[in-house]
This record gives C-alpha cells, structure tokens and sequence, in this order.
C-alpha cells in the first residue's frame, strides 16, 4: 500500500526523525512548526498520485511488451 506517513511529534529529536525518514515515513513535522502540516500533507497526496500514475503507466507498457512478445513470437 502507498499511504502518506507523516510523524507529528514534539518529542523526537531532529535526529532521532532522520532514521524515521529512511525507514520509510514521508516526512517529520516537530509540533512547534504545525504551519508546515497542510503543505506536507498536500505535497504527500500530490506525490502519492504521481506514484500512482507512475505505476499504472509502467503496468499498460508491460502489457504493451508482452503483446508485442506474443505477436512476434507466434509468426
């Protein structure tokens, strides 16, 4: 599953958020900086849906691929 993760948090380190981030999580948001939350979550659902769209055009061109496969293949 592609979900946005984003960790909200007053507690965590600044350094303790970057193992976070290369485990996985989208993006760190310290609680004295919640004017960041709407464009990250913004920015989150935009990158999702470009993931997405990613993943669907790869998906119709190895279709395509395994079309052109059979046809050449077969005569």
């Amino acid at each position: 599953m592609d979900i946005p993760f984003i960790i909200i948090s007053g507690v965590i380190r600044e350094e303790d958020s970057v193992s976070l981030l290369k485990a996985g999580a989208h993006d760190f948001i310290s609680k004295e900086n919640f004017a960041r939350l709407v464009p990250a979550i913004l920015r989150e659902l935009g990158d999702t849906a470009e993931r997405h769209q990613h993943q669907q055009v790869k998906i119709a061109f190895h279709k395509d691929e395994e079309i052109l496969e059979q046809i050449f293949c077969n005569h």
